[in-house]
Parts: C-alpha cells; structure tokens; sequence
C-alpha cells in the first residue's frame, strides 16, 4: 500500500515534505510571505498566473512526481485547505475521482468573484460551504463532522456522467 504524500504551494513553489516532516520554521515562512507571493488576484486568471510563476521554482523530478501522485490517488482530500479549497474541488470533479475537504477561511480579497447561485458575494464561512456545493449539486453533498468550529465537510463519493 502507498502512503499518503504531503505537497504543498508556498512562496517557494510547490514543496515536499522531507523526512523529518514540515517544521514550524516551514509553517512560519509560509503563513507569512502568503500575500507577498500571491497578491490578490482580481480574477481566476491572475490566480492562475501566480501558480504558473510559482512552477517555475519547482524541481521538476517533484513536480513529475506530484502530477503522477494527482494522477494516480484514488481520492482527494483537504483540511483547511486555505486557498486551494475550490481547486481541490474543481480538480476531483475534472478527474472523476472523490473528494472530502474541510474548508475554514473564506479569503473574500483574494477570492471576490465567488458568487452564490442567487449573486450574493461569498463573505461568510457558511457561504464558502454553500458556494463550494452548488459548482455540482447533484453529485457534492455536505456533512457535518463530529467536532466543534468549522466542521463541515463538503464531499462527492462518487460521479455519474
């Protein structure tokens, strides 16, 4: 059996986790060049941008890697995915493959094209939640966790074409 893998996107590109694990000077560094590395993107464009500048600071036997991690997992899986929350999401549906993510901040600077069904902004954590189920609500369900604060998982087990 694989293991699961650890990547993440940070001011440096797309990084892996050593064998030591991530270290609180990573947590650190990341949490706080977030802004200075991504801006706020006005639109999915310029985000998309900001991700593509970000490869170019990527090893890419890493990145080769990853993809073929993305490409092979068999589920796909966030907890407070902070901003790749909605690429999670839109990546699974993509790919056919099941999702579980537990999303917690909203980011409405950096996301304010986020819109609900009816053209309200997407400000509200619950919102979030709402917004992140109704990209397919025929196949993305949401439940809630045993735990408490933010304890909503929004999910797809499985897609139907």
């Amino acid at each position: 059996m694989k293991h699961a893998l650890d990547a993440r996107w940070t001011h440096k590109g797309l990084q892996g986790e050593h064998e030591g694990g991530w270290t609180e000077a990573d947590e650190d560094s990341e949490l706080d060049s977030v802004r200075d590395c991504c801006g706020s993107p006005e639109e999915p464009a310029t985000a998309a941008a900001a991700a593509d500048a970000m490869l170019d600071h990527v090893d890419d036997g890493f990145l080769n890697r990853a993809k073929a991690t993305l490409r092979d997992c068999s589920v796909l899986v966030g907890m407070h995915p902070d901003q790749a929350v909605e690429y999670i999401v839109d990546y699974a549906r993509k790919s056919r493959k099941p999702f579980a993510v537990v999303p917690c901040c909203v980011y409405f600077n950096e996301f304010p094209w986020r819109r609900l069904p009816d053209g309200t902004p997407v400000k509200k954590y619950s919102q979030l939640v709402q917004y992140l189920a109704a990209i397919d609500p025929e196949h993305i369900k949401v439940a809630e966790l045993p735990f408490e604060g933010r304890n909503k998982v929004v999910y797809c087990t499985s897609w139907t074409d």
